[in-house]
């Protein structure tokens, strides 16, 4: 069966509509997608009928697309839809939505917490799940969540049926593919969001991959962190390049790190993951200073064996982040706004795009981002 995402007020009545075909290409196993012809006939309460625009391939899609994760998990995920990047065309609504009208462009929110998902299970915020309600840790741990692309079908497939609470409108004046990043730079203000950024001590992001460039560059646009308190490091020089306009860079070859013990950081991004993990961690902890904080958002499945006693001897945290929520997705469709975010963000995108009208154009796609030697978002187009 496919992992449709369950509909918001699922008792309340559905609008009918003249079938709509549409077509999901879904994982089935590594680098293997087909495109299964779909039907819909209604709009549940609540809910949009979008046709997808764009969409981006980031690392989380390609460790199913490629089935890096451990086997019990594909066994469970799989078949599966991928993508949570997505910019659509709202086609059509349920009668209750108001917030959005047929030909608007939206970007997709992909985390879809348990109490907006399922309000028969969590009639609302007070009553949702631990990490959602008041208090909790925040909407993107939901322990519940509808998320695209994991826990249900995501966006690559021709039209889709999404929450309208889980839109937010895009510009007339904005270019499309530019509009695919909003939830990058999502992920970055959530991070950023959940530590206090320093006035005046340094911050260092490990990682100049796409998603260290756009938290360096979100660092600097969003939460004003000038380029004399900003450090980006990577092995591989050239990735350097384009963060050189706002911020210093580190050719990093190794876990001792850039900076000596006088030119300590007070807070450390960690972007990098996958197998750099095992230097990126032990760098992170080198460049800290005492009382110093490393945001996690680099991801890797397997252990990394981290040295405790500078985290002791130091004082230090080390907090992982994942996701973000609506209102990070609504602030990065306003940085957007900005003409000179725009070009600097547009820079992570890769110079050539891929239509996503066969399964094999989606793989072919997949492949080249996943290509180590490429660097940058690589879209599809529909």
């Amino acid at each position: 069966m496919p992992k449709i995402m369950p509909r918001v007020q699922r008792d309340a009545p559905a609008r009918e509509i003249a079938p709509v075909e549409t077509v999901a290409y879904r994982i089935t196993a590594p680098w293997t997608i087909e495109a299964e012809p779909r039907t819909i006939k209604s709009i549940p309460h609540g809910t949009v009928l979008l046709r997808t625009l764009w969409a981006g391939i980031c690392a989380a899609d390609l460790r199913y697309v490629a089935g890096r994760r451990p086997p019990e998990v594909l066994q469970k995920k799989l078949p599966l839809v991928p993508g949570h990047e997505g910019v659509a065309e709202v086609i059509e609504a349920s009668s209750d939505v108001k917030e959005v009208s047929s030909g608007d462009k939206v970007a997709v929110v992909p985390n879809i917490p348990c109490y907006v998902q399922d309000p028969e299970k969590y009639p609302g915020i007070e009553q949702a799940c631990r990490a959602c309600r008041p208090g909790g840790t925040g909407e993107n741990y939901c322990l519940d969540v509808a998320f695209l692309g994991s826990t249900v079908d995501g966006v690559m497939q021709t039209h889709m049926l999404h929450p309208a609470w889980g839109l937010v409108k895009l510009p007339d004046d904005m270019p499309l593919d530019v509009g695919v990043l909003a939830e990058p730079v999502s992920v970055a203000i959530r991070a950023a969001r959940q530590v206090e950024i320093p006035s005046d001590g340094r911050v260092c992001v490990l990682g100049a991959g796409v998603v260290g460039y756009v938290m360096a560059l979100t660092l600097s646009k969003a939460f004003g962190v000038g380029k004399d308190r900003l450090t980006v490091t990577d092995v591989r020089a050239p990735r350097l390049e384009a963060v050189k306009p706002f911020a210093n860079t580190s050719l990093a070859s190794n876990a001792n790190g850039p900076c000596n013990e006088e030119d300590s950081s007070a807070l450390v991004f960690e972007c990098a993951g996958g197998q750099a993990a095992h230097r990126t961690i032990p760098q992170a902890i080198n460049l800290l200073g005492p009382g110093g904080v490393c945001m996690l958002l680099g991801v890797t499945e397997g252990p990394v064996p981290i040295p405790t006693r500078l985290i002791l001897d130091k004082g230090l945290t080390l907090k992982g982040t994942t996701r973000s929520i609506k209102e990070d997705v609504e602030e990065a469709v306003g940085l957007l706004r900005d003409a000179d975010f725009r070009e600097a963000i547009a820079k992570v995108i890769y110079p050539e795009t891929y239509p996503a009208d066969s399964a094999e154009s989606i793989i072919r796609a997949a492949r080249i981002a996943d290509d180590p030697a490429s660097y940058g978002r690589v879209l599809l187009r529909w």
